[in-house]
Protein backbone atom coordinates (compact mmCIF):
# COMPACT_ATOMS: atom_id res chain seq x y z
CA UNK A 1 0.00 0.00 0.00
CA UNK A 2 1.69 3.56 -0.98
CA UNK A 3 0.00 7.15 -0.83
CA UNK A 4 0.06 7.20 -4.59
CA UNK A 5 -2.62 8.33 -7.11
CA UNK A 6 -3.07 5.71 -9.22
CA UNK A 7 -6.68 5.92 -9.83
CA UNK A 8 -9.04 9.00 -9.78
CA UNK A 9 -12.51 8.31 -7.69
CA UNK A 10 -15.32 11.31 -9.01
CA UNK A 11 -18.55 9.86 -7.52
CA UNK A 12 -19.76 7.64 -4.60
CA UNK A 13 -23.23 6.53 -3.73
CA UNK A 14 -24.45 5.10 -0.68
CA UNK A 15 -26.53 2.34 0.51
CA UNK A 16 -29.53 2.47 2.41
CA UNK A 17 -29.64 1.30 5.75
CA UNK A 18 -27.34 2.03 7.93
CA UNK A 19 -28.43 1.75 11.73
CA UNK A 20 -27.64 4.00 14.18
CA UNK A 21 -24.05 4.47 15.05
CA UNK A 22 -22.81 3.15 11.86
CA UNK A 23 -21.83 4.29 8.64
CA UNK A 24 -23.57 3.45 5.23
CA UNK A 25 -21.55 1.85 2.87
CA UNK A 26 -20.79 2.32 -0.42
CA UNK A 27 -23.34 1.03 -2.72
CA UNK A 28 -21.89 2.13 -6.01
CA UNK A 29 -18.68 4.04 -7.40
CA UNK A 30 -17.39 5.68 -10.27
CA UNK A 31 -13.63 6.23 -11.48
CA UNK A 32 -12.27 8.14 -13.95
CA UNK A 33 -9.03 6.30 -14.92
CA UNK A 34 -7.05 3.69 -13.36
CA UNK A 35 -3.10 2.28 -14.22
CA UNK A 36 -0.38 0.62 -12.32
CA UNK A 37 1.76 4.09 -12.49
CA UNK A 38 1.73 7.00 -10.30
CA UNK A 39 -0.60 9.72 -11.47
CA UNK A 40 -1.11 7.86 -15.12
CA UNK A 41 -4.95 8.36 -15.11
CA UNK A 42 -3.92 11.96 -15.82
CA UNK A 43 -2.64 11.22 -19.40
CA UNK A 44 -5.80 9.62 -20.40
CA UNK A 45 -8.73 12.35 -18.60
CA UNK A 46 -10.90 12.50 -21.64
CA UNK A 47 -11.00 8.90 -22.95
CA UNK A 48 -10.76 7.44 -19.27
Amino acid sequence: LAAEDRCHLNGLALAEGATAGTSPAPKYVTALGETDARGGWRANKAKG
